[in-house]
């Protein structure tokens, strides 16, 4: 597991989204709901979200089991090198680089221990992400 910590994260963290501007912003959950996984999440947890920022750097330096799905693989690339910049490892993350409702169908049933619901916020889609 890595050394690097959420305190960390929230001073230095990446602007990993775009206004509609193209200026660099960050789209992040708040610091109490990043507290959660940092603080109950363990090495090897089963973990899924849909969406990615701060929380799918949380997930990658606990070390868990993490499938993050996104369309935008701009947000991806930016992880990856803000994680590579600072030694955290990637190792045990897959990133899907589709729409969450035609990637979770195909994933399976497979349970998680923590699933973090944050892609498309468009209806019907968030409550498709539910099912």
């Amino acid at each position: 597991m890595s050394e690097f910590t959420l305190g960390q994260l929230l001073n230095d963290g990446p602007l990993l989204h775009e206004l509609p501007t193209g200026e660099p912003h960050s789209h992040g959950l708040r610091p109490y709901v990043l507290e959660f996984p940092d603080n109950h999440l363990w090495q090897g947890a089963n973990t899924l979200e849909t969406g990615a920022g701060l929380s799918t750097i949380i997930f990658a330096y606990k070390d868990c089991a993490h499938v993050c799905i996104t369309p935008i693989a701009e947000v991806i690339s930016k992880i990856q090198q803000f994680c590579r910049s600072r030694s955290v490892s990637l190792d045990s993350v897959q990133f899907i680089n589709e729409r969450s409702q035609n990637a979770l169908p195909s994933l399976g049933a497979e349970e998680s221990d923590l699933a973090l619901i944050d892609g498309d916020h468009s209806f019907p889609v968030a409550f498709v992400d539910f099912l």
